[in-house]
């Protein structure tokens, strides 16, 4: 099974591999700073767009297939989202990339562990994504540029990339960005989901009521973390969205769409609204057709 994580949320992920080869780093103190809802998913959107771009550089790499060609486009193509990025303060562009980073990886880990409770064997991907990958790209950055038997079209191409992302200095990013990984609830966060989608699949509005009502006090729990942590949350609607469609209809316990039409009642989108004003991706999830990112 192949999981393709949409372009649409976000930078860096770590994959914590399936069921547990590794433990969850400790979380680390989230930065306090001013949140607009808009602004993060636009800088989210941008930081995606260049990980996307490193990432795919780590994957010719591994191929033996990376060429100073392919290095340059790479540069050219994240100048323009970099910009975007640049224009943040330092504290709240730390934590978009660390919002991002848990919001992957705790998505692929949501896909991994889900798929296994539904009695899939789940196949990894080649290449783990976030953090990791950036980190052996900066390692294969290094030595590039330190091989002086290297194809010098090659280290240039190297070198005009690193500049374009900052120096040097940015080769140790990923590296320390790994030590202040935000780890904290993505297992209560997948048991909300799971929770919030048998509460509202229910046939009876009064259970269904009575189901959401536990999960509200979930939810509750959560918006104590801030707008930061509803923003992961909210990605995280999403990306359990896309994990129900990789799993298949056929083979998680849930409808598609897990609220179908004719259970939309009155009182049913009444006691969901409180739901759908804090975390918007949760209409995705329960009203959405499953269908999986194509690319």
């Amino acid at each position: 099974m192949t999981r393709h994580l949409p372009i649409t949320a976000l930078i860096g992920l770590a994959l914590l591999p399936c069921p547990a080869q590794q433990a969850a780093p400790a979380p680390a103190p989230q930065v306090t700073a001013p949140v607009s809802a808009d602004i993060a998913r636009t800088s989210l959107a941008e930081a995606m767009a260049i990980y996307q771009e490193l990432r795919e550089l780590q994957l010719l790499q591994q191929d033996g297939k990376l060429t100073a060609a392919r290095i340059l486009q790479a540069a050219e193509r994240i100048e323009a989202p970099l910009v975007t990025l640049r224009l943040l303060a330092p504290a709240y562009r730390e934590n978009i990339i660390l919002l991002a980073d848990a919001i992957l990886w705790q998505g692929q880990w949501m896909l991994c562990v889900y798929a296994g409770d539904c009695g899939i064997d789940y196949e990894a991907p080649f290449l783990d994504e976030g953090f990791e990958p950036l980190e052996l790209l900066s390692g294969d950055a290094e030595d590039i540029l330190t091989d002086k038997k290297e194809d010098p079209a090659l280290r240039q191409a190297v070198q005009t990339l690193v500049d374009k992302l900052g120096g040097a200095a940015v080769l140790q990013l990923p590296g320390h960005l790994l030590q202040k990984r935000w780890a904290k609830d993505y297992k209560t966060a997948l048991h909300f989901f799971t929770g919030i989608c048998a509460a509202a699949a229910m046939e009876n509005d009064q259970d269904c009521a009575a189901a959401l009502q536990q999960q509200y006090e979930t939810l509750r729990y959560f918006r104590q973390g801030g707008a930061w942590e509803l923003l992961r949350l909210d990605a995280l609607a999403e990306q359990f969205h896309l994990a129900l469609a990789e799993i298949g209809a056929g083979s998680h316990p849930f409808g598609d769409p897990v609220l179908p039409a004719n259970r939309r009642s009155a009182a049913r989108m009444q006691a969901l609204a409180p739901f759908f004003d804090t975390l918007p991706h949760l209409k995705t999830l329960l009203l959405k057709p499953q269908e999986n990112d194509p690319s």
